[in-house]
């Protein structure tokens, strides 16, 4: 009995027998069952560990889709602005990059009002209808698109997206409305 204990790990504790009496319990289980259910343990944390890992790594793949808030610095001033990313949008593709202007009344620095115009209201409209990468810039308060401060801007934010959005530098295609048309 000692050689078996040594052997291997004791439990023990009471147990119930007959009538309700009370006796004491040793349980004696061999080294190599606790070894056997150690390496079932190692081996389900190793799985639960590698799963989450996977869970991890496949959420910090996925491209953020939809309006994006981004900032580009000009001169030391920081601009906001947004794009519009579709949803299929992967970087393996080259995507064609749409500028919009809006117009008068929606200068700013909130870099959201911009979005306001007739070419974000279509794409909220019905987003399948637009795959390309679309980049709203806001002129800043008390500024049109023609003056050169602004014009350093549009072309700062629609480098930034080519290159954070794998934009094709041969599809780049400009919009607007009213000061954005003439902008």
């Amino acid at each position: 009995h000692r050689a078996a204990r040594d052997a291997g790990a004791a439990v023990h504790g009471p147990a119930v027998v007959g009538d309700g009496e009370v006796a004491s319990v040793e349980l004696v289980l061999p080294f190599s069952l606790i070894s056997a259910f150690r390496g079932y343990t190692i081996s389900l944390m190793r799985f639960i560990t590698t799963w989450l890992f996977v869970l991890l790594f496949v959420s910090c793949v996925q491209a953020e889709t939809g309006f994006l808030d981004r900032s580009v610095k000009l001169k030391g001033k920081e601009y906001r602005y947004q794009v519009y990313v579709p949803l299929e949008f992967t970087k393996a593709k080259k995507w064609p990059v749409i500028l919009s202007l809006h117009g008068n009344g929606r200068q700013g620095n909130d870099g959201i009002q911009g979005t306001g115009n007739e070419m974000g209201n279509a794409i909220r409209a019905n987003r399948p209808a637009y795959p390309a990468i679309v980049v709203f810039p806001q002129a800043q308060t008390g500024t049109r698109w023609f003056d050169a401060e602004m014009e350093d801007l549009v072309m700062a934010e629609l480098d930034r997206t080519v290159d954070e959005f794998s934009g094709d530098p041969a599809r780049l295609y400009l919009t607007g409305f009213s000061m954005g048309a003439i902008g």
